[in-house]
């Protein structure tokens, strides 16, 4: 077996042995490939989902080979999957994984909805509110309108008054002369 696969297969069993005990998983990376698999919710919403997803199955299906004693002197790994995989070892420390941040991502939804339903009786009474408010602005304008309408009218009203009052006295003058 060549240098590489070696280094594969400590490094995959590092992983192994990390999901087994910090993710509490009994198969190691092979149950965390079912968990992906089986997760629901937007993926799409985690970073690297679909990547680190078949990079997992590869690393997989790569140990499966090179335990099969026929398989380990063709089975290659490379210096990316070494990289890889050490790389998500790194991510897991950091609480960084796909399973974890989707956790993190119902959970932040789970919040949302649960401050959405906390608040709901004082939107509808702020809504109420806010309605009243503008229905009583609606009154206020109103009334000041009609002020204003009816001293348009009271002027056009004296306007007209003068204007009668006007031709009237126009007559008069000219029978004077």
């Amino acid at each position: 077996m060549n240098k590489n696969n070696l280094l594969f297969l400590d490094e995959y069993k590092k992983l192994d042995d990390m999901c087994r005990e910090s993710l509490d998983m009994s198969e190691g990376v092979a149950e965390y490939v079912k968990e992906m698999e089986l997760s629901e919710g937007p993926k799409k919403n985690v970073d690297a989902w679909v990547e680190d997803y078949h990079a997992l199955s590869k690393c997989l299906h790569i140990e499966g080979l090179l335990g099969n004693e026929d398989m380990s002197k063709k089975a290659q790994c490379t210096k990316q999957d070494l990289a890889w995989i050490k790389k998500f070892r790194q991510r897991i420390e950091k609480g960084e994984d796909p399973i974890l941040e989707l956790k993190k991502y119902h959970e932040k939804l789970r919040l949302t909805e649960e401050k959405k339903k906390m608040l709901e009786p004082y939107i509808e009474k702020a809504a109420t509110c806010f309605v009243v408010l503008v229905i009583l602005l609606l009154a206020v304008a109103d009334s000041k309108n009609k002020k204003k309408i009816e001293e348009q009218v009271k002027a056009g009203k004296k306007k007209k008054e003068k204007k009668a009052k006007k031709k009237k006295a126009e007559p008069a003058e000219q029978e004077e002369e």
